[in-house]
């Protein structure tokens, strides 16, 4: 599988860069994102590629994704996820840039 070179541009910028399954689609765990107006999904972060260090690790923490509007996700189903900050609190919301199925070979294409 190829990469798009904007992903790859969009990988070195994003503050969020993780693996995650997603837990509940259509759900969020933030008070802002609740309602069926904003499309999200809790997903469980697997794999910390990239983080803002104030934020902590992040692994193992269930975060809300803000949707970008691609094709909805299904439960269980495992992504590569780029994101910007969106909430910080008790729990974490964050915008998604780009999102791609769970391949190994992608993250080797990342951070180089």
């Amino acid at each position: 599988m190829s990469v798009p070179p904007e992903f790859l541009t969009a990988s070195r910028t994003a503050p969020f860069v993780f693996f995650g399954t997603v837990r509940r689609p259509g759900a969020s765990n933030v008070e802002m994102l609740e309602g069926e107006e904003h499309p999200t999904a809790v997903v469980h972060v697997d794999e910390v590629v990239a983080a803002p260090e104030a934020v902590g690790d992040i692994t193992g923490r269930q975060v809300t994704v803000l949707l970008s509007g691609a094709e909805p996700l299904s439960r269980g189903s495992r992504h590569l996820f780029l994101a910007t900050s969106l909430h910080f609190g008790d729990e974490i919301a964050v915008a998604e840039v780009g999102r791609v199925p769970h391949r190994r070979r992608v993250e080797k294409q990342l951070r180089q």
